[in-house]
């Protein structure tokens, strides 16, 4: 969710668990037309990305597959 939306806060503490003082691999797949970088993101080989959708804080992309 965007700031303000319904579920932002408990996302952000959810996302905040997975990386905070830990190592982050980024897998950069493309900018998008804003210019922000759109990539799979991982801890220790494990997809953050997939953790978030799969807890319900975070929605996949159409088109992008971590």
């Amino acid at each position: 969710p965007e700031r303000g939306e319904h579920g932002y806060l408990a996302a952000t503490i959810a996302l905040q668990s997975q990386v905070r003082s830990r190592v982050v691999d980024l897998d950069i797949l493309y900018r998008d037309k804003y210019d922000r970088v759109v990539a799979c993101v991982y801890v220790n080989g494990r997809s953050i990305d997939q953790f978030m959708i799969d807890n319900e804080y975070a929605r996949a992309w159409r088109g992008v597959q971590c």
